[in-house]
């Protein structure tokens, strides 16, 4: 998808705020539902460096679970946003799941809805074993820099005339809310 940039801001909601940012002037590259295949972003970076007037990517969640390289898919997203600052990680529900097991003192419950929507596959791309204790695969997880870049994410960024979420925008809803 391209946007082109008009006079107006970005607005960027968090969950816990909304931020105005500059317009971006260059293409916009969205991107989802990759499901731990690292094959679908390796090319990123060299295919749209070819690109004159630069990119941004803006990673539709769900980058992890269920496939083989749920670890590397989120090192290669995290290597593009370290080196294109315009570019976004907007989460939901994969992401949300590990990071409800790492962020929740009761560990049981967190973990089995995880395991039960593809997470076993994304604890071995980490060379854990999923059946150790959920609390032991939480303390291991939780040191890695793919948590530290996950916990950095939005939830929403709306440029110009475009909103980018996660699917289940209400077209009822108003974006200010």
């Amino acid at each position: 998808m391209t946007s082109t940039a008009t006079s107006e801001n970005m607005i960027v909601a968090t969950a816990y705020n909304v931020v105005t940012v500059a317009p971006f002037t260059a293409d916009t590259l969205a991107l989802g539902e990759v499901h731990g295949r690292a094959d679908l972003l390796q090319a990123l970076p060299e295919t749209m460096d070819s690109n004159a007037g630069g990119y941004r990517a803006i990673f539709l969640c769900d980058i992890i679970d269920r496939g083989p390289d749920s670890r590397l898919a989120l090192k290669l997203v995290g290597d593009e946003l370290d080196a294109r600052t315009d570019s976004v990680l907007i989460l939901e529900n994969h992401e949300e799941f590990m990071l409800s097991l790492l962020d929740t003192k009761r560990k049981a419950a967190p973990f089995h809805t995880w395991m039960q929507n593809g997470g076993g596959a994304t604890v071995r791309s980490f060379g854990i074993n999923p059946n150790l204790d959920p609390y032991r695969i939480a303390a291991i997880l939780s040191e890695t820099r793919e948590a530290q870049m996950l916990r950095r994410r939005m939830d929403m960024i709306r440029p110009d005339r475009f909103a980018f979420a996660h699917p289940g925008v209400r077209p009822d809803v108003s974006f200010e809310r």
